[in-house]
């Protein structure tokens, strides 16, 4: 049976159990480190993760599978001596940004693929079917469309996140999400997540405004080490170092994608 260990969250509660893997990952996300209050059975009392020798050992023998971008943060933060220093850097994640805006790009054109072959065949029927609509649905038609498309997305990526951890894009470079307690996002996390990335991340798709959320979440993200909404939510993003066959298959995806716009251009003109 594996260790179970509890701690205390950001709101003072006391959370767990999780195992030393979700332990980690709260730790990366409970705002005070190595000064979280944790607990396991046979400890006497609560002790800060600093403090207690099995955490700063195992983390030391693991440092290897994180850099540090806010490294010197969280040692300050928590005044560790040289050894608990170098065991620290386990307690900051990859933040890995572009791999992430890339793969929430091809989560959006894989949830834009059926609409879009929806519209090559109504474009090649545009002969029959145009004439019998006014131009003002044909200018207001977009509008509509764009809707749905946005609420399907949200849906199917909270469903897919809730349900496996991550969704097609996620999967393929190696990402998934997790609650600070290592568990599913149950789905109204999930969802409340994907509408919180397209409001402060992408700026609902608004020329400029999207520019400047996108730069600004970077920029968080790089320097906190998570984002506003992986923050608010609790919420762990885990980073899988890539396969041979990923990349191959990205490689393909990727082509496919620009081949496939390429010949719909086309075929639209």
């Amino acid at each position: 049976m594996s260790e179970l260990w509890y701690y205390v969250n950001l709101k003072g509660e006391t959370a767990g159990p999780v195992d030393f893997g979700g332990l980690v990952d709260a730790l990366r996300t409970n705002g005070t480190g190595l000064n979280t209050l944790v607990w396991i059975d046979g400890m006497a009392g609560w002790t800060k993760a600093a403090e207690t020798p099995t955490i700063v050992e195992r983390l030391r023998l693991r440092r290897s599978a994180a850099q540090l971008p806010r490294g010197a943060q969280v040692v300050a933060a928590a005044r560790l001596d040289p050894s608990q220093a170098e065991a620290a850097s386990d307690l900051v994640p990859k933040t890995h940004p572009w791999r992430r805006f890339f793969a929430r790009s091809l989560d959006g054109s894989f949830a834009f693929l059926p609409f879009a072959i929806v519209a090559i065949i109504a474009v090649a029927a545009g002969s029959v079917v145009f004439p019998v609509l006014s131009p003002l649905v044909l200018a207001l038609l977009p509008f509509p469309l764009l809707l749905v498309i946005v609420v399907f997305f949200l849906l199917i990526e909270a469903f897919c996140i809730s349900r496996f951890g991550t969704t097609p894009g996620k999967a393929l470079y190696g990402i998934s999400l997790r609650t600070a307690e290592g568990r599913r996002l149950p789905f109204r996390l999930a969802f409340w997540r994907a509408f919180a990335v397209l409001v402060r991340g992408q700026g609902l798709w608004i020329p400029f405004v999207n520019l400047v959320t996108i730069v600004v979440a970077y920029v968080t993200l790089k320097r906190d080490g998570q984002t506003t909404w992986d923050r608010d939510g609790e919420i762990v993003v885990r980073h899988r170092p890539f396969s041979v066959l990923r990349i191959v298959l990205l490689i393909v995806i990727w082509f496919g994608i620009i081949g496939g716009g390429t010949v719909s251009r086309i075929i639209a003109s």
